[in-house]
């Protein structure tokens, strides 16, 4: 195939003259010849380069973000107090502020909320976060309280970071780690999380 279609290049010049093609090349060959041209002006489709559909204007992208969250959280409504539901909801829209947001930061993502909603329904804490966004769209859940802070970020495998600092007799400590939603209360037994969460449901390791 490569050297037709080098062959085919180099009587280019000369097709141009009358009658100057049947005298170098028989009909079957000048069949192919114009084979190979139509290959050159018609791309397979499996060399087509796919271009991405047109981005969605900002405001579109954090709606549909926070109409899947809300929507998700419809889903377990029961296991939410309904007050608290509302501030979750007010919470969220003020975190996709059109008029705050950081280009290239990404909105809420469904898989972290989700590990959000597992976390509240398992621990139940009679304090609940403040909430925070991560520029990938991790959902980030505060508890301070005092000089005492805990900080979740939820993550889409359905584990949690978690990062505290805490006082006992003026001294600090302060842990960090990993661990999955049923792991989460014996992960943060040793460091009293009642003094953040006040009462809630100290749900057995799974």
């Amino acid at each position: 195939m490569t050297a037709m279609v080098r062959n085919a290049r180099d009587v280019k010049a000369p097709v141009q003259q009358q009658g100057f093609l049947p005298l170098v090349v028989s009909d079957g060959t000048q069949q192919r010849m114009k084979s190979l041209q139509n290959l050159k002006l018609q791309p397979s489709p499996g060399s087509v380069v796919l271009r991405p559909a047109p981005e969605m204007p900002l405001e579109e992208q954090l709606y549909d973000a926070l109409a899947r969250v809300k929507v998700l959280t419809s889903a377990v409504a029961m296991h939410l107090d309904r007050t608290w539901r509302g501030r979750l909801f007010q919470q969220l829209d003020a975190l996709h502020d059109t008029a705050e947001w950081e280009p290239g930061d990404a909105p809420v993502q469904e898989a972290s909320f989700a590990t959000f909603l597992r976390t509240i329904i398992a621990l139940d804490p009679d304090r609940r976060p403040g909430l925070g966004l991560t520029c990938a769209g991790h959902l980030i859940g505060a508890w301070t309280v005092g000089r005492d802070r805990l900080t979740l970020e939820f993550l889409p495998n359905g584990n949690i970071q978690w990062l505290l600092s805490c006082y006992d007799d003026e001294q600090v400590e302060r842990a960090a780690g990993e661990a999955s939603v049923g792991r989460l209360p014996a992960v943060l037994a040793p460091y009293r999380p009642a003094r953040w969460f006040g009462g809630y449901a100290r749900q057995p390791a799974a």
